[in-house]
């Protein structure tokens, strides 16, 4: 015979907690990789923020010309062809300072102390 515990707690139902973390502005995704780009463009857009994309350093830069807002945030690739996410984010500051850098990379582990890739 099992000896009663107490009441049962009952727990709350589970709520959507996205509503407490709204965000605004415009994030700017730069990704080489399609499925790599739709999946790291989902959670930005499912929080409220307006999300631009570009497969390139150079497209980013182009759409950042004809965007009238500023950039909030830019989560790029590290490792793309042609401009690479350092020297993109680098002309990105140099015309909108106030933007924050993320960095994302599939080549994290050949990159960590890679000074000439990332400054920490």
């Amino acid at each position: 015979m099992c000896a009663p515990h107490g009441p049962a707690k009952v727990e709350p139902a589970p709520t959507d907690r996205r509503q407490e973390y709204r965000g605004s502005g415009t994030v700017l995704v730069v990704e080489d990789q399609d499925e790599v780009r739709k999946l790291v463009c989902y959670l930005p857009r499912d929080f409220g923020f307006e999300v631009l994309v570009a497969v390139d350093g150079s497209e980013a830069l182009r759409i950042v010309e004809r965007h009238p807002q500023p950039i909030r945030v830019l989560l790029t690739d590290v490792v793309m062809p042609g401009m690479n996410g350092r020297e993109l984010a680098a002309r990105l500051t140099g015309l909108q300072p106030e933007v924050k850098v993320i960095y994302m990379s599939g080549y994290a582990d050949q990159l960590m102390g890679a000074s000439d890739v990332i400054d920490a």
